[in-house]
């Protein structure tokens, strides 16, 4: 109420006309009554006479406020007028809040008429009793703020993280989410995440920020050292004015995050403990997922190698050499269209395995230097369905396979091997399509002449609508015909 500045108007003003009293306020509390002095001393000459005088007044106020407490009749007459011991008037109103007396406002020292003063209190109470009940609706809110409104805040932080853990992000992409959501939620200066090792003896530092140097993990922590050490072993959390910790646990602990120094200097509570453990059960899951996602990443890039040592040593030639200009072309014509990073993954993944199906059959056919039997291009024809059987033995590829299977599918529906049709083709494929026969246009065939790329381009584009999607062909010449595809083009055929 006290810091209002509707509240220290209206009191001055009436200050004015009861003859600028010393005001006090008495506020009951469990711990008892507390005083607090209002005004400048020197408005009451006899208080501001002696330390003696001071100490003679403050008793005298809380005898009669313990008087006033103890005597329900006395405290339903207030206000009233009345003379202190020291022979000056004073009026006492009461400060109420759902009928019950919550303290006093003493006015000492009154000057003026005695009916003067009397015919201010009514319009005085009742300016107090406003205030008062405007100073507990805004205690009410600003509690409300303060516990309620960062469960809400959390509440949503958890959509977030949910959203999060659904997107199968990578650990560096997931951590600095996660810490930057805690941060903005707890109104942390600064956060750091730390994630056990394998072997489980240290915590090892995966993302932080922050001015402050105390903020920025560089090194490792053994487990059991220090304040994450000893959370990681433990399990426990950690709570003070300036640092708030809790540990990734899901069967066993994960890692621990750790936040620093609120914005507004206000010491971390129970309640931010209680979000962040929350906020912390939801990450785990993330983190895990992230884990597991990087692990699998790692076996699937490990096949994809092998495949291609095994490519390379059997077949070699342009398709090999050609490839990394080939992927990139593939790609760019991905992010023309728009797809989703998971898309343009298994786009990449694609790219090094589209000729896994020759591994099925016999190398002479790849080193024939005449024309192909018509046995053997039906040999030929099936390289596709050849190399998804292969594929289908490693589950993390299996994204891969409808755009290895369907790469020779035509959008008029008189491609191979199933004659799909339109949009039923995989989008991957339909990409792969137009870039793979642009390749095969203008590099050296033993039956057939080479062309040039723009005649390639014109080949395209007449094929458009028939064998190719129109809409991957446009994308397609709008990036062959940036400057750095055509450098890469000319360097490599």
């Amino acid at each position: 109420m006290l810091p209002n500045p509707q509240w220290q108007e209206g009191y001055r003003s009436f200050s004015r006309l009861l003859g600028h009293p010393l005001g006090w306020i008495y506020l009951e509390e469990e711990n008892g009554g507390r005083l607090i002095r209002l005004d400048r001393r020197g408005n009451c000459s006899f208080y501001a006479g002696s330390q003696s005088n001071r100490l003679s007044c403050d008793n005298f106020l809380a005898k009669y406020r313990q008087q006033l407490l103890e005597s329900e009749e006395a405290s339903q007459k207030l206000p009233i007028l009345c003379k202190c011991q020291f022979g000056k008037y004073m009026g006492i109103f009461g400060l109420k809040h759902l009928g019950k007396i919550k303290g006093f406002l003493m006015l000492c020292a009154l000057r003026g008429p005695e009916s003067q003063m009397r015919s201010y209190f009514e319009p005085f109470d009742y300016f107090l009793a406003s205030h008062m009940e405007l100073a507990y609706k805004t205690f009410e809110l600003n509690n409300f703020y303060e516990t309620v409104h960062p469960r809400a805040l959390a509440l949503s932080t958890m959509h977030s993280v949910h959203r999060v853990i659904s997107s199968s992000l990578r650990l560096s992409e997931l951590l600095p989410r996660i810490g930057r959501l805690s941060a903005q939620v707890l109104k942390a200066q600064g956060c750091a995440i730390m994630l056990v090792d394998h072997d489980r003896n240290y915590l090892l530092p995966s993302f932080s920020f922050g001015t402050s140097s105390r903020y920025k993990h560089t090194n490792r922590v053994r487990i059991g050292r220090g304040l994450e050490g000893r959370i990681a072993d433990t399990g426990e959390f950690h709570l003070d004015r300036h640092s708030i910790a809790v540990p990734f646990i899901e069967d066993q602990i994960v890692g621990v995050i750790t936040l620093w120094d609120k914005i507004d200097d206000q010491p971390f509570t129970k309640i931010d403990l209680e979000i962040l453990k929350s906020l912390s059960e939801q990450a785990v899951v993330a983190i895990k997922n992230a884990q597991l996602f990087e692990e699998t990443e790692q076996l699937t890039i490990g096949s994809i190698k092998t495949i291609n040592e095994l490519l390379e040593l059997n077949f070699g030639g342009d398709s090999i050499r050609h490839l990394p200009v080939f992927g990139e072309i593939v790609i760019e014509v991905g992010k023309e269209l728009a797809l989703s990073g998971s898309e343009i993954t298994h786009l990449h993944r694609a790219i090094m395995l589209l000729r896994t199906g020759q591994l099925a059959f016999p190398e002479a056919i790849w080193r024939k230097k005449g024309k192909l039997t018509k046995k053997e291009y039906e040999m030929i024809k099936r390289i596709p369905m050849e190399g998804a059987n292969i594929l289908r033995s490693i589950a993390s590829l299996k994204p891969v396979i409808p755009i290895i299977l369907h790469q020779r599918e035509r959008y008029n529906g008189t491609g191979y091997p199933q004659g799909l049709r339109g949009d039923e083709i995989p989008i991957g494929a339909r990409i792969v399509s137009v870039v793979d026969s642009f390749f095969a246009m203008i590099s050296k065939r033993t039956y057939r002449e080479q062309m040039s790329i723009p005649e390639a381009l014109v080949e395209i584009e007449a094929n458009k609508g028939t064998q190719f999607d129109p809409h991957v062909v446009d994308c397609f010449m709008k990036v062959i015909k940036r400057k750095e595809i055509q450098d890469k083009l000319k360097t490599s055929f």
